[in-house]
């Protein structure tokens, strides 16, 4: 995996449990490094974040170095005649997926090493190959940010992908 060039660590720790960002107010404000707008809920009572801009990060830890499994729901932000929305995935600076993200709320899982964790805070990121603004896209909209893909949860869970 030569995308991980560069991202081995020395030691292996024993994993730890499942983290979650809900993406409400709480714990999870604090764990937003950059790159998002406030809270929001749907008509349906679901909590979620607009990330705005091209690149968003959130902050996890304290954990232990250990496989992951990286669990995304999240949907690109759509308008007619809207091109794909891809996403690069990075664990501490590493690359670890490319996503092309559903218009739709949609789950995606991405099995980590171990080697890209560290002992203590890990920093989860995202580059996004667009982000427009609902005023400039879609008719009557007044929003202004620049919106890429709204998250409704993050959640890390100890070892690979099983399915």
């Amino acid at each position: 995996a030569s995308f991980l060039a560069g991202c081995a660590r020395s030691h292996r720790a024993a994993p730890s449990g499942s983290t979650r960002i809900e993406f409400q107010e709480g714990d999870d404000a604090g764990r937003m490094v950059a790159g998002w707008s406030g809270f929001e809920r749907t008509g349906e009572g679901l909590t979620f974040a607009w990330a705005v801009g091209t690149s968003a990060a959130v902050r996890f830890g304290p954990a232990s170095r250990a496989p992951r499994t990286i669990e995304l729901r999240a949907w690109a932000f759509d308008f007619p005649g809207a091109p794909p929305q891809e996403a690069v995935v990075f664990v501490n600076g590493c690359r670890v997926a490319k996503l092309r993200l559903s218009p739709a709320p949609s789950d995606y899982a991405i099995a980590t090493p171990w080697s890209v964790w560290t002992d203590g805070t890990n920093v989860l990121s995202f580059a996004f190959s667009r982000a427009d603004a609902p005023r400039d896209r879609v008719a009557g909209a007044t929003d202004e940010r620049l919106l890429s893909v709204g998250f409704d949860r993050i959640v890390l869970r100890p070892g690979a992908v099983t399915e």
